[in-house]
């Protein structure tokens, strides 16, 4: 059995032969120094032209509003770790009728490298069909919002032109980054 064979064999055990196998956490942050991270980022957009935001607060100084994301995980499809994150992140709305769009993309870099200080990042646009009302247990921790608040976190402020151009509207601009 070659090396490759025989760490694929161990791997497999450990994870219990799991479709989407996660690393323990620490191992995976150690992984996030020396390996970029691929990344979605979903902005929710009702017909009126708003936006949906989260908050972060988080140890790695994410402290604001923010766009919905998620780091993919192996063996995962891009629009299923796009509704997962939805999911995740705003359970309360119903993606029955909803579309998506790749819209474009972006990079985290920080220099000098350290944990998480390299995201890759695609972003969608997720077009909902209709408005839906934030549960009184999660006021708290979601905004509806027309644009970027002053407290969104500093990596998301680039957006900006994306939110004003998406909410002038509905046909996302040319695919590009941010």
């Amino acid at each position: 059995m070659s090396n490759i064979a025989l760490f694929n064999s161990f791997l497999s055990f450990i994870t219990n032969k799991n479709k989407h196998p996660r690393l323990p956490h620490w191992l995976f942050l150690f992984g996030t120094y020396f390996f970029p991270q691929i990344n979605i980022e979903v902005i929710c957009k009702h017909p009126d032209g708003s936006f949906y935001l989260t908050w972060r607060d988080d140890q790695f100084k994410n402290y604001g509003w923010h766009i919905p994301g998620g780091i993919i995980r192996p063996n995962e499809s891009l629009i299923d770790r796009v509704k997962l994150t939805i999911n995740d992140e705003l359970p309360f709305l119903s993606l029955d009728n909803a579309s998506f769009e790749l819209v474009g993309f972006s990079q985290v870099l920080s220099s000098p490298p350290s944990i998480r200080s390299h995201f890759f990042s695609l972003v969608y646009v997720c077009s909902l069909s209709n408005f839906f009302h934030i549960p009184f247990d999660k006021r708290d921790t979601t905004l509806i919002t027309y644009d970027l608040p002053e407290n969104t976190i500093t990596n998301h402020l680039r957006y900006a032109p994306l939110f004003k151009s998406l909410r002038t509207s509905s046909i996302p601009p040319p695919f590009r980054e941010y």
